[in-house]
This record gives structure tokens, C-alpha cells and sequence, in this order.
């Protein structure tokens, strides 16, 4: 199976569905969250596909690492200047959906920590 064939993101970055992109440079896009879960909710996406951290190659480290500079030093033009949280899921367990790395960049309000406690199984 091409991965990229069904990847949404794949499909906005290639202009094959629209969406609202704030950013857009030679690495990455961001765009407006299309079900936010806090005022502000952001993605930014890498235009190379890879799933998630388990596929990455050094390569999309630098570009994530470019990722996190933008983010950092836009912060405020996004209305972020009293904090946000970026956010991501790495693989089925941590909640991922759409197979194609990005990160989540969520604030503009007070946020709330949404897991009180871990209940997992340790290995026996």
C-alpha cells in the first residue's frame, strides 16, 4: 500500500484538498486544527510523509527540529504568548489517527493536564 495515496495531510500539502494554511515554507505547512480542542489548535506537518518517530530518518529530525524553531519563535504572532502545548502522538497507543508525522500546537486559553493518572500493565 503508498502510504502517501491515503494520507489526508499528503493530500493538503499536494493543494488536492483545501484547507486554511497559515505557513507554508519549502519543509512544512500549518494549518488550523478542523476539530480544535483548545481556542488555538494548530498542526504542522513535514511535506515529506513518514508515519511517526518510528520511521523517521535523520533527515525528518532536522526538519522537526525546524519545526520547533518556528514554532518557538512565533509564537506570539499565533497568540500564544502566554504558553502552549505541542503534542505528539507517536503510534496507535498514544492515540494517532492520521498516519503522517505532525505536531499539535494548542493554547490561547488556560489548559487543562487531561490525564490525572497512567493505568497501564507492566510487562511480567
Amino acid at each position: 500500500m503508498d502510504k502517501e495515496k491515503d494520507c489526508v495531510f499528503c493530500d493538503i500539502i499536494n493543494k488536492k484538498l483545501s484547507s486554511n494554511i497559515l505557513f507554508e515554507d519549502e519543509h512544512f505547512i500549518l494549518i488550523n486544527d478542523i476539530k480544535p480542542d483548545a481556542k488555538i489548535h494548530m498542526l504542522a506537518i513535514p511535506k515529506k510523509h513518514f508515519d511517526n518517530f518510528f520511521y523517521a530518518e535523520p533527515e525528518d529530525l532536522e526538519i522537526t527540529y525546524k519545526i520547533l524553531d518556528f514554532i518557538a519563535k512565533n509564537a506570539c504572532n499565533f497568540g500564544l504568548e502566554k504558553g502552549y502545548r505541542l503534542i505528539i502522538n507517536n503510534g496507535i497507543h498514544a492515540s494517532q489517527t492520521v498516519f503522517h508525522f505532525h505536531i499539535q500546537i494548542l493554547g490561547g486559553q488556560q489548559l487543562r493536564h487531561p490525564v490525572s493518572h497512567i493505568d497501564f500493565c507492566p510487562d511480567n
